[in-house]
């Protein structure tokens, strides 16, 4: 079994087996590419388990039932073993897949840390940015609506990304911010909502600040 294989092995088990994931990165010397491999590895492991839960019952699973309540920890770990958060592994990039996570914070929250320890919303991929992914599959997934529980997950690290400063592919805000609100406020997503109006085939989105009830940017 190659090392990818071996830290991925421990990822998947449920609970994951962290005490001995760590151990073995330890014990190892793993490289940024073969950590970022794992990583992705674990989030499409992830990635349809919130989906078919949430399809099955209408309501957000319960963490203990989601691999993917543990991204956030698997990734602080990788971090501080030496994992680059702009490393490209056989086409991957844990940023890019991050919307895709479901579970209310968990993959906002993931986005935060791998920013805030020098992620660059700006990495490309195949002529895509981290961001421009983001926006495009948001614009298009609030036309269907079909899991809001999984589109609540895609907006929240939609807005973290806005918060660190993401701009469109012209240079200007992806949001209209009302005026004296400072966009780095999105970085601490936990405190937004947002509401989505549909008209005459059309639609726009009004976010909000919960902590001081007001409406705060709009799309």
């Amino acid at each position: 079994m190659d090392k990818v294989k071996r830290l991925l092995a421990l990822f998947e088990k449920m609970p994951p087996r962290l005490d001995e994931a760590f151990n073995e990165l330890r014990n190892d010397s793993y490289t940024s590419e073969e950590m970022m491999a794992a990583l992705c590895g674990f989030a499409g492991i992830c990635d349809s388990e919130y989906a078919d839960l949430y399809r099955e019952r209408q309501k957000e699973p319960k963490p203990e039932e989601l691999r993917a309540s543990y991204i956030y920890p698997i990734c602080e770990m990788l971090l501080k073993s030496g994992m680059d958060p702009n490393t490209v592994a056989d086409g991957e990039n844990i940023m890019f897949l991050l919307p895709e996570i479901g579970g209310k914070n968990l993959g906002a929250k993931t986005m935060r840390l791998l920013l805030e320890n020098g992620g660059d919303l700006d990495l490309k991929i195949d002529g895509e940015s981290v961001f421009e992914q983001a926006d495009s599959d948001l614009l298009f997934d609030v036309t269907e609506l079909e899991d809001r529980g999984l589109f609540d997950c895609e907006f929240r690290v939609w807005l973290t990304l806005i918060g660190f400063g993401a701009k469109t592919s012209e240079g200007g805000s992806p949001i209209k911010i009302k005026e004296g609100y400072d966009a780095s406020n999105f970085k601490q997503f936990e405190k937004f909502s947002y509401k989505i109006e549909f008209l005459d085939g059309d639609w726009k989105m009004r976010i909000f600040d919960d902590e001081i009830n007001r409406e705060v940017a709009g799309l």
